[in-house]
C-alpha cells in the first residue's frame, strides 16, 4: 500500500488499541505511530517513495519533539508515553542504536529486513528503552499495520528475516482501489478517534474554566 494508507491506518489502529486520555496524549501517540507506520518504506528503492517516508518520519518526529518540549515547558503530564524507568545514558545508547538501524535499514533491499517481523521486535524494544512500554506499543502496532497491510499486495515481503522468502497473497495492486478505501476508511477512522479521545476533553476543560 501507499506511504498514506500506511499513516492513516497505523495511527488509527495505535489510537485505538491505547485509548490516550487527552489531546497532548494522543498527539504522542499519533507522533509515535506516525513513526513506527512508515519507518518500513526508508528501504525503498525509488527516490520518491523514500522522499515521502522521510518526510513523514520528520513530521512524526516534529511532533515528538514538540511534546516533549512541551511536556517540559507546561508541565504536561506524559509519563506513561515519554518517561520509562531508564537511565538518560540508556536512553542515549537507545537513540543511538535506533539511527544506526535506520541508517541500516536505507541500505538493505526493500521488503526485505525493514519488513520483517525481526525488525518489528527490534525497533520496538529500542523504542521502549527511550522511551517507555505505552510508546513501544503504539510503535509496534503501527509497524505491524505496515506489515499486513503490504501481505495482500501482488509483491512479497520477506516476513521472516533473515530466513529466504518472500511472502504475499497476491490479491490486490499496492495503488489500485484497495488501497484508496483503506486510506479513505483510516484517515476517517484516526480522525474520529482523535478528536473522540482528545476533543471530549478539551470540551470538558472548556466547561470547568
Amino acid at each position: 500500500m501507499l506511504r498514506a494508507t500506511h499513516l492513516s491506518v497505523g495511527v488509527a489502529a495505535a489510537l485505538a488499541v491505547l485509548q490516550p486520555d487527552n489531546l497532548f496524549e494522543c498527539l504522542a501517540v499519533t507522533g509515535i505511530a506516525a513513526v513506527g507506520s512508515v519507518i518500513s518504506d526508508i528501504d525503498a528503492d525509488q527516490s520518491k517513495v523514500r522522499r515521502e517516508a522521510d518526510l513523514m518520519l520528520g513530521i512524526g518526529a516534529a511532533v515528538l519533539a514538540a511534546i516533549m518540549i512541551a511536556q517540559t515547558r507546561f508541565h504536561v503530564d506524559l509519563t506513561k508515553y515519554l518517561s520509562g524507568n531508564q537511565t538518560l545514558s540508556e536512553r542515549s545508547v537507545a537513540a543511538g542504536v535506533f539511527i544506526i538501524l535506520c541508517v541500516i535499514g536505507k541500505m538493505t533491499p526493500h521488503r526485505s529486513f525493514m519488513h520483517s517481523l525481526t525488525a518489528g521486535v527490534i525497533f520496538t524494544m529500542v523504542t521502549y528503552t527511550m522511551f517507555s512500554k505505552q510508546a513501544a506499543l503504539a510503535f509496534s502496532v503501527a509497524f505491524l499495520t505496515h506489515i499486513l497491510l503490504d501481505l495482500p499486495n501482488c509483491k512479497g515481503i520477506q516476513l521472516f528475516w533473515p530466513i529466504p522468502g518472500h511472502h504475499c497473497f497476491k490479491l490486490c495492486a499496492s495503488n489500485g482501489w484497495v488501497n484508496q478505501i483503506l486510506c479513505l476508511v483510516g484517515t476517517v477512522m484516526a480522525i474520529n478517534l482523535f478528536t473522540g479521545f482528545a476533543g471530549i476533553r478539551i470540551f470538558n476543560w472548556i466547561i470547568k474554566k
